[in-house]
């Protein structure tokens, strides 16, 4: 987002919150503009108008709360937990022979809470199976990744840069 976008965005929220009166129009425009310069205008000016539309607040938006608008309607959609659990289980119950391809077969996110194929075939052929065991212990992971996983969709660019330039990423494309 340019200087002048963020001046736009500013312009718009003083009209619409009359309260809103920065002491130093300037600074608040260079802060605004250094925190939201990696959206861009339109993503950002619709999470301004979805704000005014949908808040029963008299105050004006804060910086994290536009952000925070423009990061829900980007989030990636996950499979719910229950439903995860039924893919891995239908996956389980074809993995005495074919477990790499079961594996294959399910989303990314699944396969890192699984952890490998291995392990489905190891769930296929085990004896002493306990369905409920195992679906509350895959959920738990499961549950525990995605929320890592919006937590790091969540953060600036350039700390995602930094994170995955010392090999941290723990989600995406990234091995655990």
């Amino acid at each position: 987002m340019t200087r002048y976008e963020t001046q736009r965005i500013l312009a718009v929220i003083a009209v619409t919150y009359p309260n809103f009166n920065p002491k130093n129009k300037e600074e608040s425009v260079d802060i605004w503009h250094k925190l939201l310069e990696e959206y861009n205008y339109q993503d950002i000016n619709l999470a301004l108008k979805t704000f005014v539309m949908s808040s029963q607040s008299a105050f004006a938006p804060s910086v994290s709360e536009l952000i925070g608008l423009v990061n829900k309607a980007n989030e990636p959609q996950y499979t719910e937990e229950g439903e995860a659990w039924a893919m891995v289980y239908k996956a389980i119950c074809n993995s005495s022979y074919n477990s790499a391809t079961e594996f294959a077969k399910l989303p990314e996110m699944i396969q890192k809470a699984v952890g490998s194929a291995d392990q489905l075939r190891e769930w296929a052929t085990d004896t002493d199976f306990n369905h409920s065991v195992e679906s509350s212990n895959f959920k738990r992971q499961y549950r525990q990744l995605v929320e890592k996983d919006k937590e790091y969709q969540r953060m600036p660019i350039e700390m995602k840069q930094r994170i995955e330039q010392k090999g941290m990423v723990l989600i995406g494309n990234k091995d655990m």
